[in-house]
């Protein structure tokens, strides 16, 4: 479960106020024994298999009453863990405080198998997270790193690498800029372009 603070909250770590921005309280599911399932999230997953809300930015309505404290397991109030962390995909916002709960929540096979559903699939189409493609832009900075202290070293040894990699920085940003001005739909399945913004957004102070 997510909650999120609808007055305006700083964004400044120093801040104690700016953990509160949201709240995430976190649980577990587990396969259970039981084919008939978890009967709280049951009109949850019901109305996910009527079609309501399947893709992200989906909004719609559960027609049966869902009690939020029958979604947590036993004894939330007393075991759990909590602390001050930050948004799991970039841009990784520090302003989350998690409560992560010691006890799980069981779940049917089938019911599990709604959600694994809702997650990847959605008529169809194959729904991907882009943020797995973050691992990307770092492997192609080593990459071009070890080539150009391996250039450096054998022909230009009294240039800087630092000063090297500053000017292929610019480079490379100057490219990226040229090629996707203007040009979004070819920026959206470009891998690399949308590695090196994942990082970009991410927050300097981690």
């Amino acid at each position: 479960m997510v909650f999120s603070n609808t007055r305006n909250v700083s964004s400044v770590r120093d801040n104690a106020d700016s953990g509160t921005k949201w709240v995430v309280l976190s649980t577990l599911l587990a396969a259970g024994d039981s084919a008939r399932g978890n009967e709280a999230f049951a009109p949850i997953l019901g109305a996910l298999e009527d079609g309501v809300a399947l893709l992200p930015g989906d909004r719609g309505s559960i027609q049966a009453a869902v009690h939020l404290d029958d979604l947590l397991p036993a004894e939330y109030s007393t075991k759990f863990y909590t602390y001050a962390g930050s948004l799991t995909t970039p841009p990784c916002s520090q302003q989350v405080t998690w409560f992560v709960f010691e006890n799980v929540q069981q779940l049917s096979d089938d019911q599990l198998g709604v959600l694994r559903g809702v997650m990847t699939e959605s008529v169809g189409v194959q729904n991907h997270n882009d943020s797995y493609k973050g691992v990307l832009f770092p492997f192609f900075a080593l990459l071009i790193g070890a080539a150009t202290l391996h250039f450096l070293t054998r022909f230009v040894p009294f240039l800087p690498y630092t000063v090297a990699l500053m000017i292929e920085g610019m480079v490379f940003t100057f490219i990226q800029e040229a090629i996707y001005r203007g040009n979004h739909d070819h920026a959206t399945f470009d891998s690399l372009k949308i590695s090196t913004d994942l990082w970009a957004d991410i927050d300097g102070h981690l």
